[in-house]
């Protein structure tokens, strides 16, 4: 097969699209819990059962901070495992179209 054979993978350019749209909103959920922590920190609840919440509150705030990177990388290995060129009548030009 030569290049003229092969067109660009439009599956690969969507992936990277899709990363690109993604990077602000993984970002933004890395930090969404932070004012609420803080002002848990800073005594807004206190007594109580302000000390499992302050628990539960700093657990999810990890998960969140994890889960944009997480994210972005998963959209990095789905890249990475295609090939640039495709034939015309690969999967990845007709991918839109599969069912699920």
């Amino acid at each position: 097969m030569t290049d003229q054979e092969t067109v660009p993978n439009p599956y690969l350019a969507a992936i990277r699209r899709n990363r690109a749209e993604s990077v602000e909103p993984a970002h933004a959920l890395a930090s969404a819990l932070d004012r609420a922590v803080s002002a848990m920190e800073a005594g807004a609840w206190v007594g109580g059962r302000a000390d499992s919440f302050h628990d539960a509150l700093t657990s999810h705030r990890t998960t969140a901070r994890n889960a944009g990177p997480r994210a972005l990388q998963e959209f990095d290995d789905a890249a990475a495992a295609q090939p640039e060129l495709v034939e015309p009548t690969s999967w990845q030009v007709h991918w839109h179209n599969l069912a699920p």
